[in-house]
């Protein structure tokens, strides 16, 4: 599985550079490949079989798994409150004037999913 918006002959041109620099082990490409096939193998994929149909309806990104998935964000959610008397020193945590009312988010990341999230999402394809 390739997470990257890299055009496949750029991303092969890579990797073949990669082990003939030594800094990536052929080895471990070969594994990984053996791996692939051997569940193509165990799946029929190699021997002509047709692909059994599956019950597709909740194998990713269903209601029930958005929920968890929501349920785990605000379960691990932390909010920073910048109050003198939360801290053993008696100072604010961050170094804001208590007048402060709200503080600007920006640069490449500050609202983009993609970029926060990495490939790791299921609208964001790169």
């Amino acid at each position: 599985m390739v997470g990257i918006d890299t055009p496949f002959p750029s991303m092969a041109d890579t990797i073949l550079a990669q082990v003939e620099s030594g800094r990536l082990d052929e080895t471990r490409i070969r594994e990984t490949g053996a791996r692939l096939m051997d569940l193509k193998q165990k799946l029929g994929v190699l021997d002509g079989s047709p692909v059994p149909k599956r019950n597709t309806s909740c194998m990713f990104a269903c209601d029930s798994h958005r929920a968890s998935a929501f349920d785990a964000v605000r379960q691990s959610l932390t909010l920073l409150k910048n109050d003198a008397n939360m801290t053993t020193t008696g100072k604010p945590l961050l170094p804001f004037s208590p007048t402060v009312k709200s503080i600007a988010v920006m640069g490449q990341a500050c609202d983009n999913i993609g970029l926060m999230a990495g490939g790791w999402t299921i609208a964001w394809q790169g």
